[in-house]
């Protein structure tokens, strides 16, 4: 699969360090720019003798042969997830994290800022739709699909859909918390409606389970005896139609009361 790069007066592309080892690959007299990665370095002088000794240098060549596996790791790293991190949750080792990284998706220099991972995620959105060979066009949009989940979701999306149960404490704390942010801008939605209109109406209801999420994020750094699973999943069963006054309360919420009020509702239905 070929790889989409950036406009010539633009940042480097991903690939940029793995392209520049590959046209000395074959040069074996020139010596190396004193600027080439340690990875980089180390493919050249490996790949020139013929033969990838290095354990993890070759794991990271392999990964990046296989689409399947390429897509997943590139999405990782570009919704800024730690390569500790990754490493962890996809099973791998650190360095070939590391390893990969540099030769086939250097983060930092093809991307230095939002806006040029915007500008790639728009690239690949295109690429997919001119693209006529039917299988590169199908890879084009799962690149584009999961590379737009990395950078407006994040890493908690990719973990809950390829590793499940990789997802811990913090991350779900994390996750009230998009959440929360997701239902304030819904709720600043009403504001380009008529104020009558449905979609008013409808985005005011956002500001309800707002006011929920936000004090249950309230009482779980405050007091941390609810779990922030138990929160997370009984601000799901609650939902925004019943407004529950006890969430105005200064010390917060509890799951204890989520609880009670949901098992009031329950013996109603």
């Amino acid at each position: 699969m070929k790889k989409i790069g950036t406009t010539s007066d633009g940042p480097p592309r991903p690939d940029h360090n793995y392209q520049r080892a590959l046209a000395l690959l074959e040069k074996k007299k020139e010596k190396l720019p004193s600027d080439f990665p340690t990875w980089t370095r180390v493919l050249v002088e490996q790949g020139r003798k013929g033969k990838i000794k290095d354990q993890n240098l070759a794991h990271a060549l392999r990964i990046a042969e296989r689409p399947a596996q390429r897509l997943i790791l590139e999405a990782f790293l570009f919704s800024g997830e730690k390569n500790s991190e990754i490493a962890k949750v996809l099973t791998l080792s650190e360095e070939v994290v590391t390893i990969f990284s540099e030769l086939f998706f250097d983060v930092e220099h093809a991307f230095p800022s939002k806006l040029e991972r915007i500008d790639y995620i728009d690239a690949l959105s295109v690429a997919a739709t001119k693209e006529k060979d039917e299988i590169l066009r199908a890879r084009y949009q799962t690149e584009y699909e999961l590379k737009q989940a990395a950078f407006t979701i994040g890493p908690i999306y990719l973990k809950r859909q390829f590793c499940p149960g990789a997802l811990d404490g913090e991350d779900v704390d994390q996750m009230l918390q998009i959440a929360t942010e997701d239902m304030f801008v819904r709720g600043l939605a009403h504001r380009l409606n008529p104020i009558q209109s449905e979609a008013a109406k409808n985005a005011q209801s956002w500001y309800t389970l707002l006011a929920k999420s936000a004090a249950t994020l309230q009482a779980l750094r405050k007091d941390h005896a609810p779990t922030a699973v138990d929160a997370l999943l009984m601000e799901l069963v609650t939902g925004p139609d019943e407004e529950d006054k006890r969430l105005e309360a200064p010390e917060g919420v509890t799951v204890d009361d989520l609880r009670e009020g949901t098992e009031e509702e329950n013996k109603e239905e």
